[in-house]
């Protein structure tokens, strides 16, 4: 007697077992053949690994390695981007690829495939008189120049006296390594 199993429905049931007669099994194995080109199987039964190319949704927590978190989706709508397209930090893409929706992971990503290296050559100090009085100038702030080129150029405030401003052009992560917990829900 064949065990009894699911039934994959292909379109036609004339000929086929009845619902009831799966359930109870069948004596003739052929019954039970469905050629495999016209079978249609549920997606949910085919899990679908994320790969380059594909677009994708996921929800993440990213901390510094004393646990700090730096950035969340956990209280909003989930990050979709496009794998390969260097939408996102590399690790966190790398990441994503093979994953199937549900599926959750926590990973490190080390400075180089995250923010990438802290650059000395982008930290500057300039005469704190060269900034209109009017500025509330505080450590952390972030500021902007505009080039002679039109090209907008982001600096943070990390450092203030009496005298000097210093001002870092670096992502304030940059040389940070990640630890990452990652939830994938879904191709898009």
């Amino acid at each position: 007697m064949v065990e009894p199993g699911p039934v994959i429905f292909n379109g036609d049931l004339s000929g086929g077992p009845t619902v009831k007669e799966a359930k109870a099994g069948a004596r003739d194995q052929s019954v039970w053949t469905i050629p495999k080109e016209k079978r249609i199987v549920c997606e949910e039964d085919e899990m679908a690994e994320a790969k380059m190319g594909d677009r994708v949704r996921v929800h993440f927590t990213a901390r510094l390695l004393d646990g700090t978190i730096v950035s969340t989706t956990a209280d909003e709508e989930p990050l979709e981007f496009t794998i390969g397209e260097g939408e996102i930090i590399p690790g966190l893409e790398r990441a994503a690829i093979g994953m199937n929706p549900g599926e959750s992971k926590t990973i490190q990503i080390p400075a180089d495939q995250a923010f990438g290296p802290h650059h000395p050559e982008m930290v500057v100090v300039m005469d704190r008189r060269r900034f209109p009085a009017e500025w509330q100038l505080e450590v952390g702030r972030e500021l902007q120049f505009r080039k002679e080129d039109g090209d907008v150029v982001r600096f943070f405030i990390t450092n203030l006296s009496e005298t000097e401003v210093t001002l870092d052009a670096n992502h304030p992560l940059a040389g940070k390594d990640l630890s990452l917990d990652l939830k994938f829900i879904e191709i898009v």
